[in-house]
């Protein structure tokens, strides 16, 4: 194992969902060479020509540049490793270096989710509450898409609030976000309304806020993890037969939202936790029909 430089990679990684999307390219990069896994790919083998084809293979397959230099980043760290450990010449790693990056326009992922969308998101599973007996998830689930949808938050946040992390006197959340850094975010006075009717039902007691509900109704204490809440938003999607919703479509909705009300883009920027703003204008969804009215809706100085 010491001598494994892919591993010696994934130890360094302190995200689950780093290690989850790391594992899973690396997987795909031993297949390209039918192996069929990275545990039993050759590492000390690895060399320029191994990566080359792995590119040519995702291009062939449609995959977007920002996939194919996301996977290349990884393998350079890979030979990093593989370096450090001296089981690949530095010849060959200077090669793995050098493979530049594939050029392309990069299309923005996921989608903006329209207000009438979310009404009816919201209808269906009200309506699902009164053709059924009393269901806790009702109100967790509705907690969770409201602040979401008016705190931006991503689902790993999401999934790491406590109880603790709602100030009732300012109307704000404590966020733990990427890097261990820590924001608050305000929130309107209804979607703390919404998480006060889930937490009637939850108990004011100690522990994670969005909690694990078995199947008969039963609310435990345990925390929800961040792919429980992307179960519950695409089932959410799912029951209404619109088209498919994640949980980053409802962040990329947030930001959206608050740059097209007129908001300022470094604001907006803090309140998506990003360090760089070129990051949140990755984020906006605003189409041509909204530039132009923007454009045209300028003073006249001239009369």
């Amino acid at each position: 194992m010491q001598h494994d430089p892919c591993q010696a990679y994934l130890t360094s990684l302190t995200s689950p969902k780093s290690i989850r999307v790391a594992r899973a390219s690396l997987n795909a990069f031993a297949r390209c060479h039918g192996c069929e896994s990275h545990e039993t790919f050759c590492w000390s083998d690895l060399s320029a020509g191994h990566i080359a084809h792995f590119n040519q293979q995702q291009i062939s397959e449609g995959k977007s540049p920002n996939t194919i230099n996301m996977r290349l980043s990884l393998l350079k760290s890979v030979a990093q490793q593989a370096r450090l450990l001296h089981i690949i010449s530095a010849d060959e790693h200077e090669r793995i270096k050098a493979i530049k990056r594939i050029k392309g326009r990069r299309e923005p992922a996921g989608r903006f989710i329209e207000d009438d969308e979310f009404r009816y998101i919201i209808r269906s599973i009200k309506a699902q509450a009164e053709a059924e007996k009393p269901n806790p998830a009702i109100r967790r689930d509705l907690a969770i898409l409201a602040v979401a949808r008016y705190g931006g938050l991503r689902r790993t946040e999401l999934a790491l609030l406590d109880l603790e992390d709602c100030n009732w006197g300012d109307m704000s959340l404590r966020i733990k976000g990427k890097g261990n850094n820590r924001r608050d975010q305000a929130l309107p006075e209804f979607v703390i309304d919404i998480i006060s009717d889930w937490i009637d039902v939850r108990g004011e007691h100690h522990g994670p806020l969005f909690t694990r509900i078995r199947r008969h109704g039963t609310v435990t204490p345990d925390r929800l993890t961040d792919q429980g809440i992307y179960y519950i938003v695409t089932t959410m999607q799912e029951r209404t037969g619109l088209e498919a919703v994640k949980p980053h479509d409802i962040r990329r909705t947030y930001c959206t939202s608050l740059l097209d009300e007129g908001n300022d883009l470094s604001v907006v920027s803090d309140l998506m936790g990003h360090a760089d703003i070129r990051t949140t204008k990755i984020y906006d969804r605003r189409d041509a029909t909204t530039r132009t009215r923007v454009a045209r809706s300028q003073k006249n100085i001239f009369q």
